[in-house]
């Protein structure tokens, strides 16, 4: 393997402690276990670019759609995911070309 492709060093995941709680912007909750999420949503990097488990993500309105915040077992937020799309585009109409 190339040594740029090589995982870094700190590569290896942490035990999660099982479950990450998913807060809707109205404040509803629910708890998923962490086994049926994808490591790139149950992990956020720490300061030092370690993986640091994920346990509660909230969405949160913002100007064009959703934030996600992402917060540890310490309650410390990790991670911020900007301008989710609360849906896709609707398209009204169609244009036939000649």
């Amino acid at each position: 393997m190339f040594p740029e492709l090589a995982p870094p060093a700190y590569a290896s995941r942490p035990a999660h402690p099982g479950t990450v709680t998913f807060v809707d912007a109205d404040g509803t909750e629910r708890p998923e276990p962490a086994d049926q999420i994808p490591d790139w949503l149950k992990f956020a990097p720490g300061a030092d670019g370690a993986p640091v488990p994920v346990v509660r993500i909230a969405r949160v309105p913002g100007t064009r759609g959703y934030n996600l915040r992402s917060f540890g077992a310490d309650g410390k937020l990790l991670w911020v995911t900007l301008m989710v799309p609360s849906s896709p585009p609707v398209v009204t109409s169609f244009r036939k070309w000649p």
